[in-house]
């Protein structure tokens, strides 16, 4: 019986707090009303999520052994307001190495931008909230000498109010 009484006192207190309200009354309706009214509001901050491989291979180009280069996808989830933009910038250039040779990569990246509503397709890709939108860049670098060569790329996130 003490564990019956136990349960519905848990029952009692769990109940207590369900039924509290989270904010003040707006308004006391009595007998004969027949309407009432409740004033919604919600906050939907903006988010971002980026992707970016975490490596990638350069190969030779068929008409010239020297001209390595390799494609990258960059995608981005977003969920913006109207005059929010996410940017992913990459570095111009890095320095390759093979521990001898110092050899300067280069990055191409048309589209840098994400936002709602695009003003210029050659530049910009229109966010998404529930899937990542991607485009392309390219890395490429003259090697002359063999070697086994490595570097950073690195890429600068923002997200911008116009």
């Amino acid at each position: 019986m003490k564990r019956i009484k136990n349960i519905i006192a848990i029952i009692g207190i769990t109940n207590a707090f369900i039924l509290t309200p989270l904010s003040s009354y707006a308004g006391t309706y009595t007998n004969g009303e027949t309407s009432g009214s409740i004033a919604v509001t919600a906050v939907v901050s903006s988010t971002y999520s980026i992707t970016l491989p975490a490596e990638l291979q350069l190969t030779p180009a068929e008409n010239d052994i020297t001209a390595y280069s390799g494609s990258y996808e960059v995608g981005v989830k977003a969920n913006l307001l109207d005059n929010e933009k996410i940017t992913v910038i990459p570095v111009d250039s890095f320095t390759m190495t093979d521990g001898i040779h110092d050899v300067t990569a280069s990055i191409e990246q048309p589209v840098q931008t994400w936002r709602n509503s695009i003003s210029d397709p050659s530049s910009e890709v229109e966010a998404n909230y529930t899937e990542y939108i991607y485009t392309t860049g390219t890395i490429s670098a003259i090697l002359t000498n063999a070697g086994s060569y490595s570097g950073m790329a690195s890429f600068v996130f923002a997200k911008e109010t116009d």
